[in-house]
């Protein structure tokens, strides 16, 4: 919480789906007022409104009156109809009195009015699963799980009424993929993947100027990763740890006893669950390399590789090349160093080259080459994650 309210309640966990603690005080002590520091937003409200709202933060926060509160609040809500602020702390007045029904009500407002309001979801959460809802208090379900639980949890949440969030790659198979897209569609639910460069500003600027010819005809694209990693070790059958609930992390997965040298990250490596480097790091060059190709999918595949550095139990390339042809004479390609951190510019980055030149994306920004290498253009840009968060919020 924003307010002092993060010093005044507690929010319990709940043991065999019952709320063991609901909203208690932690002491009795007179509170410290709600600061009076004024954001740029709130000075976009009606000062009358600010009034009441602060009159009924004080009545909840310092006179422990979440009654009269409720009169404070009601009136800012009147002078301003969108103060969503004033609906979660009107929920939150309503759960004190234990009128989760009414409290369920405005705070549904409130998220409505702003469904970035983090405080909002929260009480809400905590009343659906008070009156016995707990099936409301999920909208989405993020599944940033091992690949080989991507496919089947995408398409469980869809058919439980449930958006996705779901991490790279979408599935461990091509099957499963196209299984996952059918769920979307049948369930008629948002799903987005995690390639994240698909928000950046100048990584979208950059793909658009392909697509309008700043380099000619596009008909080669090349994607690269380099790494240092480490040895994976070859593991010892032992228990698994009493925190962990092998059973379920397993999932779908055909059954294999557990090593010590599997969790947390390792599990990449291994194709029973993973998918390698291509499908680790390799799926966010080659969207860019697709994406400004414009190529769906390819007519031949070629690759070679393999464990070539360590003698462990690693079983996917630690040295790896994939080549794609597509229709209309254009090809991706896509090269893995992963204990070798000499790249081909760097290690990350994709390259596009056409009939007048090249153009070239390391990190957020890109930069354009003419058909002789000359460097004829630089472009800076910023990584943020949070575009592509609200991609899928919005």
């Amino acid at each position: 919480f924003e307010t002092a309210s993060v010093d005044v309640f507690l929010f319990a966990g709940f043991q065999a789906h019952k709320p063991i603690i609901v909203l208690e005080r932690k002491s009795a002590a007179p509170l410290k007022p709600p600061g009076q520091v004024v954001s740029v937003r709130e000075m976009q409200i009606p000062g009358k409104a600010r009034k009441a709202y602060r009159k009924g933060k004080r009545e909840l926060y310092q006179k422990n009156r979440p009654r009269r509160s409720l009169r404070h609040f009601q009136k800012s809500i009147e002078l301003h109809p969108e103060y969503d602020e004033a609906y979660v702390e009107m929920g939150l007045a309503h759960a004190e009195l234990a009128e989760y029904s009414k409290a369920e009500q405005v705070l549904e407002k409130a998220v409505v009015i702003n469904p970035l309001c983090a405080r909002a979801y929260t009480l809400l959460g905590i009343v659906y699963r008070i009156r016995g809802e707990n099936h409301k208090a999920v909208h989405a379900l993020v599944i940033a799980a091992a690949d080989h639980w991507h496919a089947p949890a995408t398409i469980l949440a869809c058919s439980a009424g449930k958006h996705v969030y779901v991490e790279k790659p979408c599935s461990q198979n091509p099957q499963e993929g196209e299984w996952m897209v059918e769920a979307a569609r049948k369930n008629d639910r948002v799903v987005q993947m995690g390639n994240q460069r698909r928000s950046w500003e100048k990584i979208i600027e950059a793909i658009g100027r392909l697509h309008d010819g700043v380099i000619g005809r596009v008909y080669y694209s090349r994607g690269w990763y380099a790494n240092q990693r480490g040895s994976i070790g070859k593991g010892k059958v032992v228990p698994a740890p009493k925190w962990l609930n092998y059973d379920l992390w397993q999932g779908p997965a055909p059954r294999r006893e557990f090593k010590d040298n599997l969790i947390h990250y390792n599990w990449h490596w291994l194709w029973h669950w993973g998918t390698g480097e291509l499908g680790n790091d390799g799926v966010h060059a080659l969207d860019l390399c697709r994406w400004g190709l414009g190529v769906d999918y390819p007519i031949r595949v070629c690759g070679g590789g393999g464990r070539y550095h360590f003698r462990d139990d690693q079983e996917t390339p630690d040295t790896h090349t994939v080549t794609f042809d597509f229709p209309d004479r254009r090809s991706i390609s896509w090269d893995s160093l992963s204990c070798n951190a000499h790249g081909i510019e760097g290690g990350f980055g994709v390259s596009f080259h056409g009939e007048s030149g090249s153009l070239v994306i390391t990190g957020s920004g890109y930069r354009i080459h003419d058909v002789s290498d000359k460097e004829v253009e630089v472009v800076a840009g910023t990584r943020d994650d949070a575009d592509h968060y609200r991609s899928f919020t919005d």
